[in-house]
């Protein structure tokens, strides 16, 4: 993960994916498209795109959030071996900074184009600190729709590299690596690192994205944090793990801070 920005490891108790699990998985969807047809849910769909009643869209964010929430989903988090290559990367303070969801439309093809996850004006550059952050991708169906440039996430693009990927944003790259995630298995990703994401509308997608970062690490300037008030809730801290109950206190304490050092020294 270090060196390359990407592994794949098995999760244990998922495997085989049971059906209930995909039945949960497909209820999220439903309810996150009704409400996300009212504005009322993060929902991610492409350009150009008819709100139908279903199958527009291609994934969600927050999906913890109460009104999305799935108690079973969430609970993938601590699964083995998560928690554990989790702390071996970032060390034993987290952050539990992210939770969304991808999927397949079912109305079209899905394609996602290359980019880190920052801001374009700073795409041109790599991350000092590969031991900052990991993105978790679950798969509870085999999938291999993303892409990447294998150690990108720690090298700078030349002019000309930048180039390339702003004038060709869906095309194939010849450096690029294709992980096949199976089914009950995760992809570990540093987002820091190109990469792109592209499935058909005929081939079924299932993936649960889990957001943690190392407790001190930098943040991208000029971007404060979000603060999900529903995260500090005791009915919601009381029933999770105590290893992502830690993580999320610790979210809840970056945030306040974070928002204290914006009312003291605004921009």
């Amino acid at each position: 993960f270090l060196t390359e920005g990407y592994c794949v490891a098995k999760i244990e108790s998922l495997e085989p994916v049971n059906s209930g699990l995909l039945e949960t998985f497909d209820r999220l969807i439903n309810r996150a498209e009704k409400l996300g047809i009212s504005g009322l849910a993060p929902i991610r769909f492409s350009e150009g795109t008819h709100l139908v009643e279903h199958g527009w869209s291609w994934g969600c964010d927050h999906i913890f959030a109460p009104e999305l929430r799935e108690q079973t989903i969430l609970d993938i988090a601590s699964c083995a071996p998560i928690p554990q290559l989790i702390k071996s990367i970032l060390g034993l303070h987290i952050r539990f900074s992210a939770g969304h969801a991808h999927w397949n439309p079912t109305s079209y093809d899905y394609q996602l184009h290359w980019h880190r996850d920052t801001r374009r004006k700073h795409w041109r550059h790599g991350t000092l600190d590969s031991g900052a952050h990991v993105q978790v991708c679950v798969a509870l169906v085999d999938e291999s729709a993303v892409s990447l440039l294998t150690g990108s996430h720690t090298q700078d693009l030349s002019e000309n590299e930048l180039d390339w990927f702003l004038s060709k944003p869906y095309g194939d790259h010849p450096r690029q690596t294709n992980p096949k995630v199976p089914g009950g298995s995760a992809l570990f990703l540093n987002t820091y690192a190109m990469h792109r994401a592209e499935c058909s509308r005929n081939d079924l997608r299932r993936s649960i994205h889990f957001g943690f970062t190392r407790v001190g690490a930098r943040s991208e300037e000029g971007r404060p944090p979000r603060p999900n008030g529903w995260m500090a809730l005791p009915e919601f801290q009381n029933t999770q793990t105590e290893f992502l109950r830690n993580a999320i206190i610790e979210e809840l304490a970056f945030c306040a801070a974070a928002s204290s050092d914006i009312r003291r020294f605004p921009t």
